[in-house]
């Protein structure tokens, strides 16, 4: 059993909860909350480069491992991891903060979960992806080239992007301070999230490409496609009648509604965010119910990026002191309060 108030932080795509304390311990969110005094606690989500485990399957050798998409994880891992926290802690609730992908599943895990989405305080999220219409990303972009299916087709690639030791290798070589390649190393960060050489942190660049990519199904990347091109945001279609039955059940693919989202909202965005575009995050914003007055955070640096709210040499500065304030407001009272009438319409 814990006095101090839970916070629980899910990562984005293609990488792990290493991404909350990578940076020092000034810098890093994971550190600057635990110092504020709050318990704070980091989920993996399965496919990555700490959820690599099964107790019947072999993800090295398995097909059947990697049949998810980011659906399992708003319907499976999400509400299970904090459901752990909160057994453990002996809490009745907490905070969420979630970034990228853990924003993504936390408007889904709605549809499946209320009875958990009921017990976050507050949602806090960083660059929140819900619409992805006007995305820059390749990581979104390649959907129109149908790549995720030609890597299963070709050449039967199930894990997209794992960590490996080939990867950690490179990075020492090639990304470290003093290499006259590191220049390559950032260009290819921000050729996939955005070009900000302002806050990108020249010491750290060997370790971030030493974590990221940290690897997820070829699935949940396709989902990703599958909104993009759909302008819908909603689960991923199988293919088959037979394997959505398998995945979604009797009721078909579902939709997942913003407007479902009834949690306590903050959110933070960047005007560089290339996953994150400003129309798809408008968009996004404006069809979530429940989002706190004065609590709708842009981000005051014209190149700020998506990888900056976690990498982000002045994160602390721009983001992390109004997620601080934005805690210690819902700590004092509880914004689930109806009474408690400061919503942002």
């Amino acid at each position: 059993m814990v006095s101090r108030p839970v916070v629980y932080l899910q990562h984005g795509i293609l990488n792990s909860d290493s991404i909350w304390i990578l940076q020092t311990p000034t810098k890093g969110l994971g550190y600057i909350l635990a110092d504020a005094g709050y318990d704070v606690w980091m989920g993996n989500y399965r496919g990555g480069t700490y959820g690599r485990n099964h107790t019947i399957y072999d993800p090295d050798e398995s097909v059947s491992f990697w049949q998810f998409s980011w659906d399992e994880m708003a319907k499976f891992d999400l509400p299970a991891l904090i459901e752990k926290v909160l057994e453990i802690t002996g809490m009745e609730s907490l905070h969420y903060i979630g970034y990228s992908m853990g924003t993504t599943t936390f408007f889904a895990m709605h549809h499946y979960r209320k009875d958990i989405t009921k017990r976050i305080k507050l949602a806090q999220l960083l660059s929140p992806i819900g619409y992805l219409d006007n995305a820059l990303s390749p990581v979104v972009l390649f959907a129109g080239k149908n790549v995720g299916n030609t890597l299963i087709k070709k050449f039967g690639m199930y894990e997209f992007l794992p960590n490996t030791n080939f990867m950690d290798t490179l990075s020492s070589k090639f990304c470290n301070r003093i290499s006259h390649h590191l220049g390559m190393c950032t260009n290819l960060l921000f050729s996939l999230f955005g070009y900000d050489q302002y806050q990108m942190n020249l010491t750290l660049v060997e370790t971030i490409m030493q974590h990221l990519p940290a690897g997820t199904s070829i699935y949940a990347v396709m989902q990703y496609e599958q909104v993009f091109l759909s302008g819908e945001i909603k689960g991923f279609d199988w293919g088959t009648e037979r394997l959505n039955f398998i995945h979604h059940g009797r009721n078909g693919i579902p939709k997942y509604r913003l407007e479902d989202v009834t949690t306590p909202v903050a959110a933070y965005y960047g005007l560089n965010d290339w996953l994150a575009a400003l129309p798809d995050l408008h968009k996004t914003l404006s069809e979530l119910p429940h989002i706190l007055h004065g609590m709708v955070h842009q981000i005051p640096f014209p190149y700020w990026n998506h990888i900056d709210f976690v990498f982000g040499i002045e994160a602390d500065r721009y983001v992390y002191k109004y997620v601080l304030e934005n805690l210690k407001e819902c700590e004092e009272q509880d914004c689930r309060n109806p009474m408690y009438n400061k919503y942002f319409t």
